[in-house]
């Protein structure tokens, strides 16, 4: 078991409860038992941040099956540029920002939870979502998803959301300050 594996073994029941609730849209949602597994080890950026807590619990319902996802963002040594493709924060912000949970149309981003931020980089909860296709996809599946999300720009709030990518892009600038700000030296 690797030392992350028994951290997570040991993590804070009120946090853990406190995202199951907003997947199950259920204050009083309870967990009766859990556990925590690695969900993937093919990240490019971090292989070993992707676990899934799974469990049951009841909120007077009956007995409910759950499961989430828990994303580990680890701060590099040297941080690229905010505008890298590659930074390390940039699901962090776009979970930060409320922005996808009002994309209109056919096509849904996973629902963000929380984000906590450690010692050394940050914890996003997030929905588990599992493929129901058998198959992997192909070029036609991807142009019929960048065509589905090209109509979303159209949708009635885009000025909406062009105002929140504003709201970011100001974040942004305010985080380089920020992290310029920590990097000079203090001789």
């Amino acid at each position: 078991m690797t030392e992350l594996s028994a951290r997570l073994k040991e993590i804070d029941l009120a946090i853990l409860c406190d995202v199951v609730q907003k997947d199950q849209d259920s204050p009083s949602f309870e967990i009766r038992d859990w556990s925590v597994k690695r969900l993937s080890v093919k990240g490019l950026m971090h292989p070993d941040g992707l676990w899934l807590f799974s469990g049951e619990g009841s909120d007077g319902m009956g007995v409910t099956p759950w499961s989430v996802v828990l994303k580990i963002f680890e701060q590099p040594e040297d941080e690229p540029p905010l505008n890298n493709i590659w930074h390390w924060k940039r699901e962090v912000y776009l979970a930060q920002s409320g922005l996808t949970e009002r994309m209109p149309g056919p096509v849904k981003a996973p629902r963000f939870f929380r984000v906590d931020e450690t010692s050394d980089g940050f914890w996003l909860w997030m929905d588990h979502v599992e493929s129901h296709h058998s198959r992997h996809w192909v070029l036609e599946d991807y142009a019929f998803a960048a065509h589905k999300l090209g109509m979303q720009g159209k949708a009635d709030n885009a000025f909406e959301m062009i105002e929140k990518i504003a709201e970011i892009k100001e974040a942004l600038k305010n985080e380089t300050r920020r992290v310029r700000v920590q990097w000079i030296p203090s001789h």
